[in-house]
């Protein structure tokens, strides 16, 4: 296969804006493809919740969006039923707002905090 000089320099334009982007973002504070919102992962989870309440979905459709948005996140039933969101603070879950005890942020029913 043969590739032209400027496909070439395409590929490493492409190659170094999206090294730049990583390096500017820390890797699971869910920017690491979009535009900067908050250096803060709660608030991004947040915006992701926010969106998947508004959009009338569930608790567990919330992994792709979060994975989407550049999130390492995971569903689990037991022993409750929650979202696991690996950060580069920590781990933080999702899971109803009846389930939680002093959670940090509530989006609609459900309860973000990290896990301790």
């Amino acid at each position: 296969m043969k590739i032209t000089k400027q496909r070439l320099a395409k590929i490493i334009k492409e190659e170094y804006e999206r090294v730049q982007r990583e390096s500017t973002y820390d890797v699971g504070s869910g920017l690491e493809d979009g535009p900067p919102r908050s250096k803060d992962p709660l608030e991004n989870i947040a915006t992701v919740v926010q969106s998947v309440v508004d959009a009338g979905k569930g608790l567990f459709d919330m992994v792709p969006y979060l994975q989407d948005a550049g999130f390492k996140a995971s569903a689990t039933t037991s022993p409750i039923s929650m979202v696991q969101v690996e950060t580069h603070d920590g781990m933080v879950a999702v899971l109803s707002s009846k389930l939680a005890e002093d959670p940090d942020i509530t989006v609609g029913q459900y309860a973000i905090g990290k896990m301790e």
